[in-house]
């Protein structure tokens, strides 16, 4: 039996749908939206993830100018090694912190021909995209048939990580 606020929530989904023709057209501020994402707790972090978020921000805190350091050396195109040789520390440290603070993030690209096509977190969301640009006659059911759909359309996704940017304290 669905209890009480999955009834709610699927009403208001199907109000929005009729207003909006899809939720994906539904705007974020919507007084609806708002009252689903309260409902399903769909933005709120569990007590881990808090308790994870709050100790990382307390870390940069301590050591936001160290971040800030690496994460321009890292803009600027410095090997990790220059990096640890700059800061009087092991390569080893750089990297722990790089995946500590979360400064590379991995990314995935889609080219033809030179062009850039799409630039997105996940494979899936590359091919999503590319679905949507039409540029690939049907999305793929599993991973395992990417590849292949890609190569039908003359179409290279790599792989690159990216710099995310340290906001200041």
């Amino acid at each position: 039996m669905i209890n009480s606020n999955w009834k709610e929530v699927i009403e208001l989904i199907e109000s929005l749908e009729k207003r909006y023709g899809s939720i994906k057209n539904v705007p974020a501020n919507d007084i609806s939206m708002l009252k689903i994402q309260k409902l399903v707790n769909a933005n709120m972090p569990n007590e881990k993830e808090l308790n994870t978020i709050n100790s990382i921000d307390e870390e940069l805190k301590t050591y936001n100018p160290y971040v800030k350091r690496i994460e321009t050396m890292l803009r600027y195109g410095y090997s990790i090694s220059e990096i640890a040789e700059k800061e009087n520390t092991s390569v080893g440290s750089i990297n722990g912190f790089i995946g500590r603070f979360h400064l590379k993030c991995r990314y995935y690209r889609a080219e033809k021909n030179g062009v850039i096509l799409a630039v997105e977190l996940t494979k899936y969301k590359v091919m999503e995209k590319l679905y949507k640009d039409n540029l690939i006659s049907k999305l793929p059911k599993n991973s395992g048939d990417y590849n292949k759909c890609l190569k039908k359309h003359d179409i290279k996704v790599t792989e690159f990580n990216k710099i995310r940017k340290v906001k200041l304290l």
